[in-house]
């Protein structure tokens, strides 16, 4: 009998979904790495694909793509909904099993922190 593997460290990374993981191959090649924010082809290339994916990620919960902000995870997700830099979706990288600290759907008033 096989031994099924299951993985129980999800508060530090989890497993990324087979269509995300071909949505992403294009960008992790050897020949498509790149700073999004740099002006060489491999950032433009790289860019092109974070301005695609935010707009797939808008059509499908009716934003607009200017209104998506990708973050690196659920800290700086968090440290971005408390200051005035956030997402009007709260849309983030953050862990779907985890509770949010904020609920998306309601606007912050909390000081602006320095």
């Amino acid at each position: 009998m096989t031994k099924r593997l299951t993985y129980l460290d999800n508060a530090a990374t989890t497993p990324v979904r087979p269509e995300v993981l071909e949505a992403m191959l294009p960008y992790l090649g050897k020949e498509a790495f790149g700073n999004p924010s740099s002006a060489h082809r491999f950032g433009r290339a790289a860019r092109a694909g974070v301005e695609e994916a935010k707009r797939a990620i808008a059509e499908a919960v009716g934003a607009e793509p200017n209104q998506v902000v990708f973050t690196s995870g659920g800290t700086e997700r968090t440290i971005s909904r408390l200051s005035a830099r956030r997402s009007p979706l709260g849309i983030g990288t953050a862990h779907s099993g985890l509770p949010s600290p904020l609920p998306s759907t309601r606007p912050c008033s909390l000081p602006r922190m320095p």
